[in-house]
């Protein structure tokens, strides 16, 4: 070893430098002989040239992103890597060496690409050359390693960014569920407050009560998306209980009844034959999500002196409701993307009424949420169809199912 440094700095500087930093690190290893130097040499080798980018990229994630975490890693990692040849001097073992140098790496790189774009950021380019490298210092072991390593370092990263996906669109839901069902008790609050102007004592009591029912209404609304989104989340467990439908088409009345006088709608319902029918709900979140949804798109789509029909069937395991109205209908096309998030199916009411188009994508979520069901039929009015309207059947838990959320 000595000869080779004599001729190194007589031929070269930069080498002489090398083969006494070689000698540093591979002193023990020489005189024990118990490993192929050519290991050491390729390692310490990999080291020097991609120790430049490592603190590069260090020094850039300290300068340029808000976040201290990815350059304090960066720092860190990019030490580990530039002394991870010193562990020669206490070990043979190259592949734990070498393991221990790229696992730097991987955790820089991972960090950096995490707080500047994710799985789709460019750096994760470099991850691909971590195999080559592996191959390069200990052979087919460090490739298959670190080929297996990336690959599920990559599958994760994956699977993260679909969950944050996820995540996202959730929230995006549960913002159009507080934009699309707050709308009907403000409406309200607007048409009540005609009433309020009034003299007459007993036009104002009523637009009173019905301010305070569509406060209540609204805090009851906003109750429920704070409870669906701490169910996404994975903090709430919904815990339905046994519900009246009676008590449900009787709050339903009352919150729809100045929509459905506005229009002269007649809303059909037996509450002396449903008055044992109970369904296992949660109350706020059918009452509202998901019959003020249907009930509301039945009057929004009905004509001026239409009806609406409400009715239902218990059976052994589950209950049967039907709304149906005599509308305008929807085409088959509008029946298959009816319940899409990414489809907005918003329509005119039959009097120019408008919506978010997103209160049956919402429905279906909490109806999914309560293990229920829900099918459409609908027909468009025609030549050889005079009659038009749609028919939403509802299957829900009379008792309490195994839920999973």
């Amino acid at each position: 070893m000595n000869s080779l440094i004599i001729k190194a700095e007589k031929s070269n500087p930069i080498i002489t430098v090398y083969y006494r930093l070689f000698q540093l690190v591979a002193s023990t290893r020489i005189k024990r002989q118990d490993i192929d130097l050519r290991i050491v040499h390729s390692h310490t080798v990999t080291v020097l040239t991609t120790g430049a980018l490592m603190w590069a990229y260090a020094f850039l994630a300290y300068a340029t992103i808000s976040s201290p975490i990815p350059g304090i890693i960066g720092f860190i990692a990019s030490m580990v890597h530039l002394l991870s040849p010193l562990l020669f001097r206490v070990t043979n073992n190259g592949l734990l060496v070498c393991s221990i140098m790229l696992g730097a790496g991987m955790v820089h790189q991972g960090s950096f690409s995490y707080f500047t774009g994710g799985f789709n950021s460019h750096i994760l380019i470099w991850l691909g050359i971590l195999p080559m490298l592996g191959g390069i210092i200990i052979g087919r072991k460090g490739v298959l390693l670190w080929a297996t390593l990336i690959l599920v370092h990559l599958m994760l990263l994956e699977k993260h960014e679909r969950d944050l996906s996820r995540k996202n669109k959730n929230i995006s839901v549960l913002l159009r569920v507080l934009n699309h069902d707050i709308a009907t008790p403000i409406s309200l609050i607007s048409m009540a407050s005609t009433g309020l102007r009034s003299k007459q004592e007993d036009s104002r009591e009523m637009s009173v009560d019905i301010v305070e029912k569509a406060c209540n209404t609204m805090v009851e609304i906003s109750q429920s998306v704070r409870n669906m989104y701490s169910v996404e989340a994975g903090n709430l467990s919904i815990t339905p209980r046994p519900y009246p439908l009676n008590e449900c088409i009787h709050n339903l009345c009352f919150i729809m009844q100045a929509s459905l006088d506005k229009k002269s709608i007649h809303l059909n319902y037996d509450f002396e034959q449903h008055k044992d029918l109970m369904i296992f709900v949660d109350p706020i979140a059918f009452n509202n999500q998901i019959m003020g949804n249907i009930i509301s798109n039945a009057i929004k789509f009905s004509y001026r002196g239409g009806s609406i029909d409400i009715t239902a069937e218990q059976h052994q395991d589950y209950a049967k409701v039907m709304i149906r109205d005599y509308g305008v209908g929807m085409s088959q096309s509008l029946v298959e993307k009816l319940f899409s998030v990414e489809e907005n199916s918003s329509r005119a009411g039959t009097e120019a009424e408008t919506g978010s188009g997103y209160g049956m994508s919402i429905m279906k979520a909490f109806i999914d949420k309560l293990q229920g069901n829900v099918e459409v039929q609908s027909s468009e009015k025609s030549p050889d169809r005079p009659e038009s309207g749609t028919l939403f059947t509802l299957f829900l838990p009379i008792r309490q199912p195994s839920l999973t959320m």
